[in-house]
């Protein structure tokens, strides 16, 4: 009986949020999901199977900086300024600046950058 009575409450209050919706209000629902709020600063240190990753958001000029190696980052804490950088116009998550450390000679830690930037703020680019 107790199971029973249980069971239809449950019932109840189900068809009820269905009918009713738990949204409490006639409010416009967006469709689409929420932007990525930017992070003041977020590092990965090297550790077991992962490289350096170094991420500062500068909130007045809108931009990321991305860093792969942690001199670098602390370099450009002082100048403010890379060695070597690949700026992307609209590639944060809010279409914001991101600008990659990079290398003379290669763009093996840009590219890496970028997977990890991507990984880091859940953005699925078309390929």
């Amino acid at each position: 009986m107790k199971t029973l009575s249980l069971s239809a409450a449950l019932v109840a209050a189900v068809a009820t949020l269905s009918l009713v919706g738990c949204g409490g209000g006639d409010a416009p629902r967006s469709e689409a999901p929420a932007q990525a709020t930017p992070a003041p600063g977020f590092v990965r240190p090297a550790g077991f199977g992962s490289q350096f990753y170094g991420e500062i958001f500068d909130p007045e000029k809108k931009r990321f900086f991305v860093f792969g190696k942690k001199e670098s980052l602390e370099a450009w804490k002082i100048s403010k300024e890379f060695a070597f950088s690949k700026t992307q116009i609209g590639f944060g998550p809010n279409k914001e600046t991101v600008v990659f450390e990079s290398e003379k000679e290669s763009s093996q830690i840009t590219e890496r950058l970028k997977k990890d930037f991507d990984a880091r703020w859940n953005i699925k680019r078309g390929q």
